[in-house]
């Protein structure tokens, strides 16, 4: 059964170029299974039902062949190139108005643990105002967790000039370290060797 956390969102990063790996990542698979449809297994698995995923570089030809691609709410970032924090501003603009917050994750994370996410999720429940950072061995990592009450501030900032560490180091108070058994919220799939090398680890 799934857990009860329906009033929250996920948005997955997945517009970057790719360039180290060699072809979009938001297309590939892990251990046989894409990388979206892990992804969203182990949201929809906590009850997560609304999903943004963020594209950017070659939007429109990648959305016909991504798995699944009809769970997914679409968002494109025509900015990709700004980075990261972009893409988050461009995905939190989708997201329900009566969201709590947002899951966000990275799509080269595959590999993260279903039960990461409830924990980071559980933790949400007792500090529902806080930024939650997975944590593991002394390293943070993602998925990270951001509540509602910073989508406006985020939005509305300017990522030629602003990230998003920047804004929770800015409200450093409100920012809680989950501990987590899970290796993989340290471990981003850049190349395709380290996608080999992840697949033997975890098969």
């Amino acid at each position: 059964m799934a857990d009860d956390f329906s009033q929250w969102s996920a948005v997955i990063l997945a517009a970057g170029r790719s360039q180290r790996f060699g072809a979009p990542k938001v297309l590939q698979s892990f251990n046989g299974v894409p990388f979206v449809t892990r992804i969203r297994k182990n949201l929809e698995e906590r009850g997560i039902q609304e999903m943004v995923l963020v594209l950017g570089f070659q939007a429109q030809n990648l959305i016909p062949h991504i798995p699944d691609v009809g769970y997914f709410k679409i968002a494109v970032n025509s900015n990709f190139d700004l980075g990261q924090f972009s893409s988050l501003q461009v995905g939190l603009q989708q997201v329900h108005p009566q969201a709590k917050g947002i899951v966000m994750c990275l799509v080269d994370q595959p590999h993260v643990a279903s039960t990461t996410y409830l924990r980071l999720l559980e933790s949400a429940r007792r500090f529902p105002r806080a930024f939650l950072l997975p944590r593991f061995a002394n390293r943070g990592g993602h998925p990270v967790i951001i509540p509602a009450v910073f989508f406006k501030e985020i939005i509305q900032a300017d990522a030629r000039q602003v990230t998003l560490r920047e804004i929770m180091l800015k409200h450093a108070k409100d920012i809680r370290r989950v501990a987590v058994d899970d290796p993989a919220v340290l471990e981003d799939i850049d190349t395709r060797e380290t996608l080999l090398e992840l697949e033997k680890k975890y098969r």
